[in-house]
């Protein structure tokens, strides 16, 4: 059996669109969105099994953010996904490792059970020579397309309208505004420009991150539902289910679950709710491409309705998440974030028309460039003696944040 199993890191640098980028989305401008913010640390796992590859993917850069500890910090993460690695019997077929995946990555961080997770889905489903989608309940449709909101950040109002005219020349309808950072007063009136400039032709939302007080969360969505907004996402601070639910049974517009959703206890207390808070399920604070599965299949016989969104990460992780949401048949999807990157080591997903699609006759559809990315680690099997189970670390590029 020839089998590689390989660690990469990458720093995805702010930049505009490229070329190749405009051509893929149907020749739209070449900076047609302004620059990422800041730079991205992303850690891959590449496996290569007998001419076979599966790739897996998670954001380092703002973990201990999004977990609240700086155990989550990138070179912690690092160090565990090359433990895990390490512990992997890379020998077995992947299948059989995703059917011993609870077991074997219990102890792991859930950003690392993400990682590995993917990349065996990825493999499993190349082996099997089909889309990631139908191993986990999808369709065998070997292209999948789904619309996307796009996210309006914090920033001044002129900016944040210019952002809004290029997204909507490209085909996006669906903005989602982040809001709670300045004034309530700036919220409306975001809106209310939003609202007149692009009248009936877009879909507008809101997204609170948890920044409102408890006592004028539904206050602010009273006030912003008079911009015919679709849904508010996390209107309450992460972990104050009562004032979420309190919200969510008073407001005239739907309220979503966002920061603080990441356990099956989560997941049915939600359940429990009675449909009146929607869930917005992400990989990496679930662990991956199945747990997030199980999750939405919690709460579709809950009947409660679900987004798919990400954490602004690159091709990979936003690829296993359109085939999530393809196979739980999410209501919503939110999955922007790799719009933005102009030097992904990984292509093939696409972005235009209002859309992200990716074409995946086997696998996740995506191929990963290892000559674009960082090698930190290899391994091979037990048995290969030319090839050592696990080589030296290589850390060519320090990761920003490290600690």
């Amino acid at each position: 059996m020839e089998l590689r199993v390989r660690l990469f890191s990458a720093r995805l640098r702010p930049g505009e669109r490229t070329a190749a980028d405009a051509a893929a989305d149907g020749g739209a401008g070449l900076t047609a969105l302004a620059p990422a913010r800041t730079v991205r640390e992303l850690l891959y796992l590449l496996i290569e099994r007998d001419g076979h590859e599966g790739v897996g993917e998670v954001r380092l850069d703002r973990l201990h953010r999004l977990f609240g500890s700086d155990d989550y910090r990138p070179a912690a993460m690092i160090r565990a996904a090359m433990a895990a690695v390490a512990a992997v019997p890379w020998d077995r077929s992947p299948r059989v490792l995703l059917h011993e995946f609870p077991g074997l990555a219990a102890e792991w961080p859930v950003p690392v059970r993400m990682l590995v997770d993917t990349a065996l889905h990825d493999l499993a489903a190349s082996e099997a020579g089909r889309p990631v989608s139908s191993l986990i309940g999808g369709g065998s449709e070997a292209r999948l397309v789904r619309h996307t909101s796009q996210l309006l950040r914090h920033e001044p109002l002129a900016l944040s309208l210019a952002r809004a005219e290029r997204l909507v020349a490209r085909g996006f309808r669906r903005l989602k505004v982040v809001v709670g950072v300045g004034s309530p007063e700036a919220d409306r009136e975001r809106m209310r420009q939003l609202r007149a400039r692009f009248g009936e032709a877009v879909s507008l939302s809101a997204d609170a991150g948890g920044r409102w007080p408890a006592e004028t969360a539904l206050r602010n969505i009273e006030a912003l539902a008079g911009y015919d907004i679709d849904y508010v996402e996390q209107p309450a601070a992460t972990g104050d289910f009562a004032t979420l639910l309190s919200v969510a049974a008073q407001s005239p517009v739907p309220v979503i679950l966002d920061e603080g959703l990441s356990t099956l206890a989560d997941v049915e207390r939600i359940a429990s709710g009675g449909g009146r808070v929607w869930a917005n399920l992400k990989l990496v604070r679930f662990g991956g491409i199945s747990a997030t599965v199980r999750a939405a299949h919690v709460l579709a016989e809950a009947r409660v309705p679900v987004m798919i969104g990400q954490t602004q990460e690159g091709a990979v992780a936003t690829a296993a998440a359109l085939h999530t949401a393809d196979a739980t048949k999410a209501r919503l999807v939110s999955l922007s974030g790799a719009d933005e990157l102009a030097d992904d080591p990984a292509s093939g997903l696409v972005y235009g028309a209002g859309t992200v699609a990716v074409d995946a006759p086997a696998g996740l559809g995506v191929r990963f460039d290892p000559a674009r990315a960082d090698l930190l680690m290899q391994a091979g099997p037990p048995s290969a003696s030319s090839v050592p189970v696990i080589a030296a670390p290589v850390l060519a590029v320090p990761v920003a944040g490290a600690g």
